[in-house]
């Protein structure tokens, strides 16, 4: 009964995305998300009648929580419930080169995780949240350092000091001290904090969580590593990589757009048919939405006066995008980035002469993600 009533509002040739962006986009993200939820209720209703022919139950019973366990969830974990083992064994197995792959791809993923800035904004604004949002906070003092002899509230009053910074701090993930790591396990291995439950409460405080997952599995594998370094007799942490300035200063500071000649990618083919633009349109789409710019990163690049030549190639590139025609593009992009918030751009109407100059950016073979990471994380 409720399906049919919202298909009437699903099948209104009204509600677009195009009209709803031209009208507001805040609202946007709800409604994409109420026709997905639509979608999947009809598949799971289908789903249900198969089931049925065959004498199964469906649905199964939900995964949900009830508002009881919600409450009733502890404000610190019981470490006497987990009994854990904690998981600094190194085995045979870990070899001194196995563990370095395993290093760089536990880098890798801490790197590309990011606590996105509008899930800070309302997790600052919380004055009593869910259980589960506290647990992850107080994990989250825990990591940084500052929880020591802190428990439950006191940790998510350290929390909601640190929110309020200009910047989340650093963390150096290569220097964690065991004694905090078995603390952080506690939640870690805590059944009550899953995703599904976390974005049943919350869906601001998932990025911290999977931050915290990700920089606690690299911690534990830099100190098996450092394990196996120390039997060699050689150092670990070593000292972070440094970019030779020669390598920085050499890069071409603006693109030469002679040496590309680039073939602009707006021909029509056979098989671009409106089906399978569509689809690619929404996939796109989805991929913009689900990137974002960190805020940890503006910071560093707000600092920036004067940068290295591949960051202020990107920085360039931003510049254009945002729909500078001329002037320091450098200059344009450090004002956009000073702002409170960034610019917003309507990625359906971006004119082809714009695009044509950012072409020059994008197939310029000297910004590649290894350099870019090379030069600065930030960019």
């Amino acid at each position: 009964s409720i399906l049919k009533r919202l298909q009437l509002y699903i099948e209104n040739p009204e509600m677009n995305m195009d009209k709803l962006k031209s009208v507001s986009c805040s609202i946007v993200s709800m409604w994409r998300w109420i026709q997905c939820v639509y979608n999947y209720a009809i598949i799971s209703h289908k789903y249900g009648i198969r089931m049925t022919e065959k004498g199964l139950k469906w649905p199964k019973e939900p995964d949900v929580i009830q508002s009881d366990t919600t409450t009733t969830l502890p404000s610190k974990v019981q470490s006497k419930k987990l009994d854990p083992v904690f998981p600094l064994e190194v085995s045979v197995n870990d070899t001194i080169e196995s563990l370095e792959m395993e290093l760089e791809a536990a880098s890798m993923e801490v790197k590309e995780t990011c606590i996105r800035m509008s899930d800070l904004t309302e997790l600052k604004s919380f004055s009593n949240p869910p259980a589960l949002v506290k647990l992850v906070l107080e994990a989250y003092v825990i990591l940084i350092g500052l929880g020591q002899g802190q428990r439950g509230d006191d940790l998510f009053h350290v929390a909601k000091k640190v929110m309020s910074q200009p910047r989340l701090p650093e963390v150096d993930l290569d220097t964690i001290p065991i004694s905090i790591l078995k603390r952080l396990q506690l939640y870690i291995e805590n059944p009550e904090i899953t995703m599904d439950r976390l974005k049943s409460v919350s869906y601001s405080i998932v990025s911290m969580w999977r931050w915290i997952q990700c920089a606690y599995n690299y911690a534990i594998i830099s100190h098996k590593y450092g394990i196996r370094m120390a039997e060699k007799g050689l150092k670990w942490p070593k000292e972070p990589a440094v970019i030779q300035s020669d390598t920085i200063t050499t890069l071409p500071s603006k693109v030469q757009s002679k040496k590309l000649d680039p073939v602009f990618p707006l021909e029509v083919s056979v098989n671009d048919t409106i089906e399978s633009l569509e689809m690619e349109l929404e996939a796109a789409r989805v991929e913009v939405r689900e990137t974002c710019i960190r805020m940890s990163d503006l910071t560093e690049l707000k600092s920036f006066s004067n940068p290295p030549a591949l960051v202020k190639l990107v920085l360039e590139a931003y510049g254009i995008l945002l729909g500078q025609r001329g002037g320091n593009l450098f200059h344009v992009a450090k004002k956009a980035l000073s702002q409170p918030m960034l610019p917003q751009v309507d990625i359906e109407n971006i004119p082809i002469s714009i695009l044509k100059k950012l072409q020059q950016y994008i197939e310029n073979p000297e910004i590649t993600m290894d350099r870019l990471k090379s030069v600065s994380y930030s960019i």
